[in-house]
């Protein structure tokens, strides 16, 4: 199992997308949870967790936790690889993830490429994580394709007139139909509902 940690803002938890879809065997994804939640729903066999949770909060004080709970000593102790983007590998959070969890391979990855790093920063992160011995499968692209709901049948595209109202247009003393809105926009209303003029 892979323990992958990340604490940091949208843009870069979907850089770290490629490398945790390249992870072997399965992962559970500790960060923010919405972030957590989208990478479980985005990739096969990530779990999520929140990275909130007062166990894994506690990583970072000087002397960390003694103990923990069952269900996250159990992710610990069955850890063989944990990827890091919360560490440098040499704070507190390291020394507490050395003592709980000793028989893992330890990834610490340091977001930020250095100022001659010319390629993609997702290439940054897989080069550290590869260069620091762990093993990843194979890109593949996974395309999640719409199923066919048996009570509505196969899906379809709508067109956008389906979507939009006709309207009679009148323009240069002849009529044309047109897609309209149904309804103008709240800020266009005036009172008592009409549009404004």
């Amino acid at each position: 199992m892979n323990l992958f940690f990340h604490l940091g803002a949208l843009g870069d938890f979907v850089l770290t997308l490629p490398l945790l879809r390249r992870q072997n065997g399965p992962t559970t994804a500790i960060c923010d949870w919405p972030r957590a939640a989208l990478a479980s729903k985005l990739i096969q066999g990530v779990k999520p967790m929140d990275i909130q949770l007062w166990e894994f909060m506690r990583l970072h004080a000087k002397g960390g936790p003694t103990s923990v709970s069952p269900a996250v000593g159990e992710l610990f102790t069955e850890a063989q690889n944990i990827i890091s983007f919360v560490s440098t590998g040499n704070d507190d959070w390291a020394v507490n993830i050395e003592r709980l969890s000793p028989q893992a391979k330890r990834i610490y990855i340091d977001p930020r490429p250095p100022e001659n790093f010319d390629r993609h920063l997702g290439d940054w992160l897989t080069q550290q994580a590869q260069e620091q011995g762990l093993k990843l499968a194979a890109y593949t692209t996974h395309v999640r394709r719409r199923q066919e709901r048996p009570d509505r049948g196969p899906p379809r595209q709508r067109r956008r007139t389906e979507m939009l109202a006709r309207r009679p247009l009148r323009i240069a003393d002849r009529e044309t139909e047109r897609p309209w809105p149904t309804r103008a926009p709240a800020a266009r209303r005036g009172r008592g509902g009409s549009l404004a003029r």
